[in-house]
């Protein structure tokens, strides 16, 4: 194609665009609202009401308290952490005196009396 067959019809085209480019940039400006409106009503749609990630467990009971108390002296004798074992077991006794008659617990007392040559409670 020639040069001056391209130069006359980019200035015929250019004096059209100047003619119409408020017409044409409404429409591209309307449709675009209308594309913009009707996407952020769909996204309105799925939004649903924040949920908490995570939920606090209820709160321990002393009772509870006491059976993890005792069960990280037993962990504590294992490892023959006797002073731990002991201050478990005493914390346990504060919290939940009846817990101090199970064989389990007197059995941990007497285990952490030999082995620290102490009489104790």
């Amino acid at each position: 194609m020639p040069e001056a067959t391209v130069r006359k019809r980019m200035e015929r085209f250019r004096k059209h665009m100047r003619a119409r480019w408020a017409r044409y940039s409404g429409l591209g400006g309307a449709v675009l609202a209308i594309v913009l409106l009707l996407w952020a009503r769909g996204r309105d749609e799925h939004v649903s009401s924040p949920r908490p990630s995570y939920v606090a467990p209820p709160p321990e009971t002393p009772a509870e308290h006491a059976t993890r108390l005792r069960r990280d002296a037993k962990t504590a004798c294992d490892a023959s952490d006797f002073v731990t074992c002991r201050a478990r077991l005493d914390d346990a006794r504060a919290l939940d005196p009846d817990g101090e008659a199970t064989p389990e617990v007197r059995q941990l007392r007497d285990v952490v009396r030999k082995a620290t040559g102490d009489a104790g409670p």
